[in-house]
């Protein structure tokens, strides 16, 4: 492994560790969010949300037809909350449908009368 390639592992070590930690606002998937892109790695977008929050997105979703990134670090976008599992995944769309879109608007409004 070259120094180079050490030093991109460490930061995304660090990138990666720092998106486990808790947002200062509680998200939810299919939560609109946006920020300042702070990185770019081989495969993974990292993203500034605000506070001690960022967000991964995958490359692809910052590629055009012929292959060509679209997006450079400093750059602003607005995605929505994938996933929180595992530190909060971000996606440009979100696909639900039927059941599965029911019972995520069901959780959303229990959630947001308490």
């Amino acid at each position: 492994m070259t120094e180079k390639e050490m030093e991109e592992k460490e930061s995304f070590e660090e990138l990666l560790k720092a998106s486990f930690e808790s947002p200062g606002r509680k998200l939810f998937p299919g939560d609109k969010v946006s920020g300042k892109v702070l990185k770019i790695s081989k495969d993974t977008v990292f993203v500034d949300l605000g506070g001690k929050s960022e967000g991964i997105a995958d490359i692809q979703e910052f590629m055009d037809k012929a292959r060509n990134l679209t997006l450079k670090q400093g750059d602003w976008v607005e995605m929505r909350v994938a996933s929180i599992r595992e530190g909060i995944l971000l996606t440009k769309g979100m696909k639900v449908q039927g059941l599965i879109l029911l019972r995520f608007l069901g959780r959303r409004k229990k959630t947001s009368s308490q």
